[in-house]
């Protein structure tokens, strides 16, 4: 029984009777796909098919970002096209103790007027927190969002302001990942989505960092920390409808789920160029947004990478038929990061003798002064070479300690996470 979900195959059962979609008859057989597809990452037929029946396409929100998606309860609803090619997930959902979540990536798929919501909206609703016949309507907690608020009403909702003070659970909660405050709010919602609470919630990875320079959306945005749990990542990156502006709802491959896509690098099958190419995608974009502490991919991930030699070159760049070795230059060069951060010693990557380059033995060492003009707004450079994997000393006088200056090493600042090709390393600059 530990391959259903966690809320439980009785409970699953008797609401899909209660919902009169089916007889008794096939009971038993759907019971054994929810089974089945759980333990596999993808949504159950039942699942996908209630939240997107009479649903074709779905319009382009601004410009949406990609989530990960990892977890067993987890599963992708609507996947998008990525420009290098590949698709990331655009909605993703999942079951949560007894509860669900729905999650888009962009907020402006909680606007009811967005192509393809109007219908799409009930689905997620009913889904969310389905109701038997002659129930009472159900109790939606919206924060913010007056649109969405009117459009609930309008379809029998008994809808309130979101509350997390301490007020009683309501049945459906709607709030943008970007309006949460703290910690607290955080673990009030998990609580709630965990004792059977349906969660509707969105968030924009690359927006937030832009927001946030020198936050970790990983860990630091509050959306993350809400989701994580459950199974589902907002991820940095960008999707693109086209010149359609809209964006297909079709059921995803399952190479859209992080944890099948990792499999299927590192299994002992061969795969097509595409089907490579669309698990490297996934991998690499859970190995760059799952939380440090993580223990469902991170630890594989980790011990594959400990060993690995990897050295993007303009004569053998990363491509496509490498995708596992993107994946893993991608945790190496996290693992290099996070022991800057701490102030462990760090060595140079090998990558670093290619590009940008190590000086010639013997170079000397150099001490040297330089005076910042803080009237200049930017970066200002000091005309200096930091050797790779080399320890460098900056002292500034006392009163410019609560300036907020940074000290970046590296003048390539651009990244090629994006890229279809690395020639070289896709991030080398230490800020």
């Amino acid at each position: 029984m530990d391959t259903f979900p966690r809320s439980g195959a009785t409970r699953v059962s008797s609401r899909i009777f209660a919902e009169g979609t089916m007889s008794l008859l096939a009971l038993g057989t759907v019971c054994l796909w929810l089974a089945t597809a759980a333990a596999h990452g993808q949504a159950p037929p039942v699942d996908w098919e209630a939240l997107t029946k009479g649903v074709e396409a779905v319009g382009q929100a601004g410009v949406p970002g990609p989530l990960v998606v990892f977890g067993k309860d987890a599963f992708p609803v609507v996947a998008a096209p990525v420009k290098a090619g590949g698709a990331q997930t655009l909605v993703a959902a999942a079951r949560y103790g007894k509860g669900r979540v729905v999650a888009f990536g962009h907020g402006g798929y909680l606007n009811p007027q967005v192509k393809g919501m109007k219908v799409f909206l009930p689905r997620i609703l009913a889904w969310l927190a389905p109701r038997a016949r002659g129930e009472a309507p159900c109790r939606v907690a919206v924060k913010r969002l007056r649109k969405l608020r009117d459009r609930m009403g309008a379809l029998g909702f008994f809808v309130e302001t979101l509350r997390l003070d301490g007020a009683s659970r309501p049945d459906i909660v709607i709030v943008d990942g970007g309006a949460l405050r703290d910690a607290k709010e955080v673990a009030t919602l998990t609580r709630w989505v965990e004792e059977g609470t349906g969660l509707l919630t969105a968030g924009l990875g690359w927006g937030w960092l832009q927001l946030h320079r020198g936050k970790d959306l990983r860990v630091d945005f509050l959306g993350n920390r809400l989701l994580y749990p459950m199974g589902i990542v907002f991820a940095d990156g960008t999707l693109k409808a086209g010149r359609s502006h809209v964006f297909s709802v079709e059921r995803p491959s399952p190479l859209v789920h992080a944890a099948r896509a990792w499999e299927a690098l590192t299994g002992l099958g061969d795969l097509s160029q595409s089907d490579r190419m669309q698990a490297g995608l996934v991998a690499l974009s859970a190995a760059r947004s799952l939380p440090p502490a993580d223990r469902s991919l991170l630890p594989a991930m980790h011990s594959r990478a400990e060993e690995a030699v990897i050295i993007p070159t303009a004569k053998r760049p990363l491509g496509p038929k490498r995708a596992l070795d993107r994946v893993l230059l991608a945790i190496q060069l996290d693992r290099l990061a996070q022991n800057l951060r701490r102030g462990r010693d760090v060595e140079a990557h090998p990558a670093a003798r290619d590009f940008p380059g190590v000086p010639k033995d013997g170079t000397e060492r150099v001490r040297a002064e330089r005076s910042i003009e803080l009237g200049v707004e930017g970066w200002h450079s000091t005309g200096l070479y930091a050797a790779p994997g080399e320890a460098i000393t900056v002292r500034i006088p006392k009163d410019a300690v609560t300036l907020g200056l940074r000290l970046r090493v590296g003048c390539h600042k651009d990244l090629l996470w994006h890229k279809k090709t690395w020639k070289r390393v896709p991030s080398i600059t230490a800020v």
